[in-house]
């Protein structure tokens, strides 16, 4: 895929979540809908803690170690995307996966920064007891085709980690 196609996917997703956003905290943030029953509800809250992960393990790690985290793994999941598209370049599943991930991660430092509350939720599945919004499931579409990409990757090109690893001294050995 293009690098302006990316670039384009990635920019309107995130416009998406942050309008979104946006519509529900000025007009819905008293609302509470439920789509289907004891599964999918329509329900705002700001999530202090910033995500999911932190909130359940109970870790409010504040704003600057979440940006720290997001940039960490970001960069270390662009580094692993370079590797498996240097393998398959060809591999149009791993760059809509890299769409969603970059999208995802951009999104949630916005979020961490502008929403002086928390991250603005508003998507609730009762049978799991999470709120989300557009930027987890960005994310969630992300691992989701990471993972089906990178293994028809390894199983095609028969990767392993060993390569992954000789990448990416590569990296630091120029």
């Amino acid at each position: 895929m293009k690098r302006r196609n990316i670039i384009f996917w990635i920019i309107l997703l995130i416009i998406t979540d942050q309008v979104v956003k946006l519509i529900v905290y000025h007009s819905f943030m008293d609302s509470n809908y439920t789509f289907t029953p004891d599964l999918l509800e329509f329900k705002p809250i700001f999530n202090p803690t910033y995500s999911y992960w932190t909130g359940k393990l109970g870790a409010n790690m504040g704003v600057v170690a979440h940006l720290t985290m997001f940039s960490l793994i970001w960069a270390i999941l662009i580094i692993l995307y370079k590797f498996y598209h240097k393998v398959d370049p060809q591999n149009r599943l791993l760059d809509i996966a890299l769409i969603f991930q970059t999208a995802g991660f951009a999104s949630a430092y916005i979020s961490i920064l502008f929403w002086k509350n928390g991250v603005l939720d508003f998507i609730s599945f009762k049978p799991l007891n999470v709120v989300c919004d557009l930027k987890d499931l960005y994310i969630n579409i992300f691992v989701a085709l990471w993972i089906i990409s990178t293994s028809i990757i390894a199983v095609k090109y028969h990767t392993s980690l060993k390569d992954i690893v000789q990448y990416i001294k590569s990296l630091f050995t120029k």
